[in-house]
């Protein structure tokens, strides 16, 4: 009886502990929305990645009076064979306005080292693509890779898009 009684004061116990956890967290996530990150990947097919086939993404952005910092960030794995990956960045805004640029997105030193952070084989570089961004400017997201001497890349294992609260520095 002792042992039963000790045992429904443990559940309890428990119980309150994991209430008590839930609130904690649910604070801290109310009180951090200012800087949550939105980041959205897009994994690409084991046979590479086709010039003809855009990663398209539509950036959240929880504040629609806030403005955004937007980078491009690459997962390639020690199979990807060159150094670089040059991409067309087209940005789409509420108005269909098009706004595009180049990127070229240096993954290697001269050396043949991989840039970025990883462990293992896959290494992940994250490149700045625009600041102080409203949402309204940057609707859609799309991503073509525009490598002239080979039509599909393999290596590349995923293309995400970051967006992160801009915070004047």
């Amino acid at each position: 009886m002792l042992q039963l009684r000790a045992s429904m004061q443990n559940e309890t116990l428990q119980h309150k502990i994991g209430i008590v956890l839930l609130v904690l967290n649910l604070l801290v996530t109310a009180c951090s929305s200012q800087s949550q990150t939105d980041v959205q990947f897009k994994q690409l097919p084991s046979q590479g990645w086709n010039q003809l086939l855009p990663l398209s993404f539509a950036p959240i952005f929880v504040d629609s009076m806030q403005t955004y910092d937007l980078a491009i960030v690459v997962r390639h794995s020690n199979n990807y064979a060159y150094r670089n990956l040059p991409l067309v960045v087209d940005c789409i805004a509420d108005d269909s306005t098009l706004w595009r640029q180049q990127v070229q997105v240096v993954l290697a030193d001269n050396y043949g080292g991989w840039l970025g952070g990883g462990f293992g084989s896959l290494y992940q570089c994250v490149i700045p693509l625009a600041t102080d961004v409203r949402p309204q400017q940057v609707h859609k997201i799309i991503l073509w890779q525009v490598m002239d001497s080979c039509s599909t890349l393999k290596g590349i294992e995923e293309i995400g898009v970051i967006s992160t609260p801009h915070s004047a520095k």
